[in-house]
């Protein structure tokens, strides 16, 4: 194992805003009186769009929704390595906060992450560090219930000297739906955790035998 912690920010949210329109009465005039009409105007009431949910799940769960999920988990992570950084210590909301972003195994591997941020790691990171970058290259299983899939990281903006990768290196995330009362600050706003992360070596033979019901 190597390398956790650390994404790219989350979408806003989208307006529509109604239009308004005015008409106004001509007037008639005649030799003898002059009659003008009292001008009116008509204004449609504005309309606003409900905000949709960049992580609701889709019909289709595709690597785009992947990519927001994991950025959004990595970015959360991010905030806390840079609190710890500038406190120089780990509090209890940054083990809460852990915990609503990782699921057993992985909580506990990121935990020990965050102790090396602390010690021998501490001086590699940039300052103030950025988020891990990921991207999605192949689903391996998905449903509304466990998200396997294969990504390559970018630590360049989180450390000076990244980890050393080989081309075919990849990561495998299995992601899972954040667990009842992991979250009681609602922190984490995907309604995913990251249940498993490993480096591997041969993607091909990975799709070959892992699946979400493995």
């Amino acid at each position: 194992m190597r390398r956790h912690l650390l994404p790219i920010v989350l979408a806003g949210l989208v307006l529509a805003a109604g239009c308004s329109t005015s008409d106004d009465d001509p007037q008639a005039e005649s030799e003898t009186t002059t009659t003008t009409s009292t001008a009116s105007t008509s204004v449609s009431p504005t309309a606003t769009a409900t905000p949709a949910d960049p992580f609701a799940i889709p019909e289709v769960i595709d690597a785009a929704y992947v990519d927001r999920v994991l950025a959004e988990l990595y970015r959360i992570d991010g905030d806390v390595v840079r609190k710890i950084l500038a406190t120089n210590t780990i509090g209890v909301e940054d083990a809460r906060t852990l915990r609503a972003i990782y699921a057993d195994p992985q909580v506990e591997r990121a935990a020990m992450s965050l102790a090396r941020v602390l010690g021998v790691d501490k001086k590699n990171f940039k300052s103030p560090p950025g988020d891990r970058r990921v991207r999605v290259q192949r689903i391996i299983d998905a449903d509304n219930t466990c998200i396997l899939s294969i990504v390559k990281s970018d630590f360049s903006n989180v450390v000076n000297v990244p980890p050393e990768t080989s081309p075919n290196e990849s990561d495998l995330i299995t992601l899972r739906p954040t667990a009842q009362g992991a979250d009681p600050d609602q922190a984490n706003a995907s309604g995913w955790s990251i249940s498993n992360e490993e480096v591997i070596t041969n993607d091909e033979e990975i799709e070959d035998r892992a699946r979400c019901d493995g």
